[in-house]
C-alpha cells in the first residue's frame, strides 16, 4: 500500500480519490478496467489476509511458548514433590535401618552382659 500511495502522490492523486475511482469502476464494462479492479481488490484482500495470518501465527506461537513454559514449570514442581517424597521415604528407611542397627547392638550388649554374669 505504501508503494501505491507513493505512486499516486507522484501522479498527483490522493489515495482517497484512487479508492473512490476503484469503487466507481467495479462494475465497468471495460474488460481491462474490470480486470484491474478485480486484481487490485484481490491483492488487497491477500495482503489483509496475509497480515491477519501472520499476527495469528505469532499469537499462537506466543501462547504455545507460554504453555510450554507453564508445562515445564509444573513438571519441575512435580519432580520436586516426588523428590521430597522419595527423600522422606529414604529417610524413613534409614531411620528404620539405624533403629534395627541400634537394636542389634543393644541385643549384643545385653548378651555380653548376660555372659559375664
Amino acid at each position: 500500500e505504501n508503494s501505491l500511495e507513493e505512486f499516486l502522490r507522484n501522479e498527483g492523486c490522493s489515495i482517497e480519490d484512487f479508492y473512490l475511482l476503484v469503487e466507481q469502476n467495479q462494475t465497468s464494462n471495460d474488460k481491462r478496467i474490470h480486470l484491474f479492479v478485480r486484481c487490485l481488490l484481490a491483492s488487497m484482500d491477500y495482503d489483509s489476509f496475509f497480515e491477519v495470518m501472520v499476527k495469528e501465527s505469532k499469537r499462537q506461537l506466543d501462547n504455545g511458548e507460554r504453555e510450554c513454559a507453564k508445562d515445564a514449570s509444573e513438571s519441575k514442581e512435580e519432580s520436586k514433590d516426588e523428590s521430597k517424597d522419595e527423600s522422606k521415604d529414604e529417610s524413613k528407611e534409614e531411620s528404620k535401618d539405624e533403629s534395627k542397627g541400634e537394636s542389634k547392638e543393644e541385643s549384643k550388649d545385653e548378651l555380653e552382659e548376660m555372659k559375664t554374669e
